[in-house]
């Protein structure tokens, strides 16, 4: 079985590795039209999978660049995960550090960087911490002697905050010099993908896009900043105000953006399947719906689409449905057809349409309101929407008054002549079997078992 979070494209639910070959070669060959290096945000809202496909393409990319010596070397960031230190010069130089033991590099290359960076922690008064010391070799007790050195230098002499903070624009100068004289070419050196930017301190956020475009902005290098776009701008804006002209401001540090692409067809059917033996029928999970045997996944396949959810919105729906049908093995299977689709339905509109699930617990919503809803806002076609709207007004309880479910449908436009040959009859008895209940609100009832699974409460 496939991992729910993939690392390579062997396991790969998203069919995301076409999009990345062609993302690599566009920028291997763009970075050729940029001066310096080549800043490219890779765009998606949260949940949409970006961290995902950054990591599986850091991981190919990796195992092919030790064979291939002209291919960059990628080094994967988490930005968010050095917001503390303060600086994003550290995270970064480091990497660039890992970067040049993963080349076999001469030491003395390194060894120049490793003292660049101290310079600048002389100068710089606080920029050394644990991250260096955990990642790249460089501690603070280094660079406390390394002052020492520098004091010796000067004959003892204290240097105040204003000696350091002239010195530091000095120091940096000499680290982006050496940093050209060792990346600087034609053809990239090292592949960025920096992840998580956007749920940073918006100060560390802007601190990171001046970092880079101030002092890596070098040839042979390839910064991608995998982002939610919105909440980037809610940074910058927390930053600036809300009159801040955000695409132009972010203009002046990426050269292009680029959205990470809808899920296909293809890429939510391999979900399913995976999720179902994952969350629902698998790992010692025995489920009352019958997903394989009664044609579930089909049904759900249409709605997560239908949807158009995301990867952990997906994921999300899953884990309500297999709460909510988890059961013993000699009940796996017994819940009726349309019990199981509507959990499936109620379970999707929780999580990606929040407040039309709302709308149904609470009865705020018409019956003609949801019917729109699942006519114009899902993208199904006639014969599926229908399908969902006689599964939705059946469970309502309206199901059994022909009349008043004919009228709505003429005011929803569909089913067509069937509303006037009589065959609307027999689709309302087709579902009331489904059912297999008295006429109420067994909408409702699902409802509220999904608020419950939702809350962590075994009550039903």
């Amino acid at each position: 079985m496939a991992p729910i979070s993939p690392t390579d494209f062997e396991a790969d639910l998203l069919s995301r590795k076409g999009f990345v070959q062609k993302l690599e070669r566009y920028l291997l060959i763009d970075h050729k039209y940029v001066d310096g290096g080549l800043v490219a945000s890779l765009e998606g809202p949260f949940g949409s999978g970006k961290s995902t496909t950054i990591r599986m393409w850091n991981n190919d990319l990796e195992s092919r660049a030790k064979d291939d010596k002209e291919l960059p070397v990628p080094i994967i960031l988490n930005a968010w995960e050095s917001d503390y230190c303060g600086d994003p010069l550290v995270a970064l130089v480091s990497s660039l550090i890992e970067a040049l033991r993963l080349r076999e590099l001469d030491k003395p290359d390194v060894d120049k960087i490793r003292e660049a960076v101290s310079d600048i922690g002389w100068f710089g008064a606080g920029l050394l911490n644990q991250i260096i010391a955990n990642f790249s070799g460089i501690d603070v007790i280094s660079a406390g002697e390394f002052a020492e050195e520098k004091k010796a230098d000067k004959g003892g002499k204290e240097w105040d905050a204003i000696m350091a903070y002239e010195k530091r624009p000095s120091a940096l100068n000499d680290l982006k010099g050496l940093l050209r004289e060792m990346f600087e070419g034609e053809n990239p050196k090292v592949i960025f993908m920096i992840d998580e930017l956007d749920r940073c301190r918006p100060d560390y956020a802007v601190r990171y896009l001046e970092t880079i475009k101030h002092i890596f902005d070098i040839d042979g290098l390839i910064f991608v900043l995998s982002i939610d776009n919105r909440q980037m701008e809610s940074a910058v804006k927390a930053l600036y105000g809300e009159n801040m002209d955000f695409p132009e401001y972010f203009r002046r540090f990426v050269h292009r953006r680029i959205s990470l692409p809808d899920l296909e067809e293809r890429a939510v059917s391999n979900m399913v399947e995976s999720y179902i033996k994952h969350f629902i029928d698998g790992n010692g999970r025995v489920s009352m719906i019958g997903f394989e045997e009664y044609g579930r996944s089909s049904n759900l396949k249409e709605i997560l689409l239908g949807l158009r959810m995301y990867p952990r919105q997906i994921q999300e729906t899953f884990r309500i449905i297999g709460h909510a049908t988890e059961c013993g093995r000699e009940s796996r299977g017994n819940l009726r057809w349309c019990y199981a689709a509507a959990t499936c339905m109620l379970a999707a509109f929780k999580v990606a349409r929040p407040n039309v699930f709302d709308g149904i617990a609470k009865r705020n919503l018409t019956d003609l309101q949801v019917g729109e809803f699942l006519i114009n806002e899902l993208s199904l076609n006639g014969r599926d929407r229908d399908w969902w709207f006689s599964l939705y007004i059946t469970g309502t309880g309206v199901g059994v008054e022909e009349k008043m479910v004919v009228e709505l449908s003429k005011k929803l436009g569909i089913w067509g002549d069937d509303t006037v040959t009589g065959d609307v009859g027999r689709t309302l008895e087709q579902f009331n079997r489904g059912w297999g209940v008295p006429a109420s609100n067994q909408i409702v009832r699902i409802c509220k078992i999904i608020e419950e699974t939702a809350l962590f409460t075994n009550e039903r």
